[in-house]
């Protein structure tokens, strides 16, 4: 305290041209070294921000795994009895589980069964068959995730149309797969089978 006295005090004793001259070289001090603090504030602030974005990006989710829908040929008689694959692809993701829709003609084609398959063997929710629509989920525990290609069930169909027809089965857009470390539906496309009916 008395220091400061003493520097107020010989201050008082310079002429006036030279108190405004220090007190400018002071004033520009202040002033760049609030600049040179704000700066280094901005700089951290923007790594900050721009870190954030790339850890945003790494937990975006990866949408990889391919839906399909296939069966041992397109063409089928009146009458005649075969079965459809509603095949996954998971590609790089870790599948834990799929709640799947799949839509088919009804008055065309009449459901059999569905049947289970190994890729997620856990019924979460057992197959609901409504006229024209299936719809299940199945899962595996996280430690149990599953990679690769597989089936995730089979429905069998029985032609009952008593004409010629083109038919579409198809994968309802409600449907979803999830997969470890993404927080959204992974499905990237999903293939619909498209029959003839002789």
């Amino acid at each position: 305290m008395k220091k400061i006295e003493k520097l107020i005090h010989r201050f008082r004793k310079y002429p006036y041209k030279k108190q405004v001259t220090i007190l400018m070289i002071l004033a520009v001090a202040i002033v760049g070294t609030i600049l040179f603090i704000s700066s280094i504030t901005s700089q951290k602030e923007s790594e900050t921000h721009t870190t954030s974005k790339a850890q945003e990006a790494r937990i975006a989710t990866v949408k990889t795994v391919e839906l399909s829908l296939t069966s041992s040929k397109n063409k089928y008689a009146k009458g005649e009895e075969f079965a459809v694959q509603v095949g996954v692809n998971a590609n790089n993701n870790k599948v834990t589980a799929a709640d799947v829709i799949v839509t088919y003609p009804v008055e065309s084609l009449e459901v059999l069964g569905v049947d289970a398959s190994t890729f997620l063997p856990k019924s979460i929710m057992s197959p609901d068959m409504k006229p024209g629509v299936i719809h299940t989920i199945m899962g595996v525990l996280p430690k149990q995730a599953k990679t690769g290609k597989g089936t995730l069930f089979t429905v069998r169909f029985k032609v009952k149309t008593t004409s010629s027809a083109s038919v579409k089965i198809d994968f309802q857009k409600e449907t979803k797969v999830a997969a470890i470390g993404q927080k959204e539906d992974v499905v990237q496309t999903e293939k619909p089978l498209e029959l003839t009916i002789q």
